[in-house]
């Protein structure tokens, strides 16, 4: 069980490989909580080799297709990062924000999600704020074609979730952007290039190497993002971004030290470690 996956112990684990060999796949954690069919010796034979793959270092997301993020079920596969439990942090700070600033405007609701990968973070809000639209951008064609099958496989509509091909924030017109985005989200690459060959095999063997390098440091997209982002986000919006351990104090300094944001805030993880960072754009005088 790695830490990033703290829901993937043992008897979870063989409950999800079970309901996949029975042909109903589930995320570990839907499977934990569903009682166990009954299976015939074929289907059996079938969990004997999920199993034995599982034990060669193959992720229990790919095997199942299936992983649960912010209490929605959706498919995983190698075409995109694994969403993790600790991006929920992410979500849920950019969730709260969200229903604050829908609760005190009339404004359609637009937000923007950054390296959105397999469109986790894009679907659950749409998925948790049916009013709101947003739009997700990532640099790899392959991770966007896993994100619009998980808007596909929830049901969302098209028009109000979208995804484009984007290095980072190019795609988006500015001028529209400053009229009309309450929030930009991102969970960018942020382990630096030399710590990326140190990943365990499970993760760098199976998912994708550029989901994780942030380059030579870490902080090559959260520091475009700090130089970039108020331009491409209208007055009083927000932009909320996850970090790796050690980087959060320094991105809140940093967006702090631009002037264009009016507060900065810190969200922590359970260990006390920054996980994310929000600042939101200060309101023309």
């Amino acid at each position: 069980m790695l830490p990033d996956k703290p829901e993937e112990n043992a008897e979870a684990t063989v409950c999800a490989l079970w309901h996949k060999a029975a042909g109903n796949p589930m995320s570990v954690e839907t499977a934990s909580k569903t009682a166990l069919p009954i299976l015939d010796d074929q289907r059996r034979a079938v969990l004997q080799t999920l199993i034995k793959q599982r034990l060669s270092g193959i992720p229990l997301a790919h095997l199942t297709g299936r992983q649960q993020f912010m209490n929605i079920e959706l498919l995983a596969d190698a075409r995109a990062l694994i969403p993790r439990k600790e991006t929920e942090l992410l979500g849920n700070t950019a969730l709260n924000i969200l229903h604050d600033i829908g609760a005190n405007t009339d404004k359609p609701l637009i937000a923007i999600d950054l390296c959105t990968g397999a469109g986790n973070l894009a679907c659950a809000l749409a998925t948790h704020i049916p009013h709101l639209q947003i739009t997700g951008s990532d640099i790899s064609i392959e991770a966007l074609t896993c994100a619009k099958d998980n808007r596909n496989y929830l049901n969302l509509d098209p028009q109000r979730v979208g995804f484009v091909a984007s290095d980072l924030l190019q795609a988006f017109n500015p001028i529209y952007c400053r009229q009309n985005i309450s929030m930009i989200i991102c969970n960018p690459p942020y382990i630096s290039e030399a710590k990326v060959t140190q990943l365990a095999d499970e993760i760098i063997q199976h998912e994708p190497r550029e989901a994780f390098n942030g380059g030579p440091l870490g902080l090559s997209i959260l520091t475009r993002l700090v130089k970039e982002g108020a331009n491409y986000l209208s007055d009083q919006g927000w932009i909320c971004c996850e970090v790796g351990l050690g980087q959060g104090k320094w991105l809140a300094q940093r967006f702090e030290r631009t002037n264009q944001y009016q507060q900065v805030t810190t969200t922590c993880d359970a260990t006390g470690e920054i996980r994310v960072v929000a600042a939101q754009k200060k309101k023309p005088i």
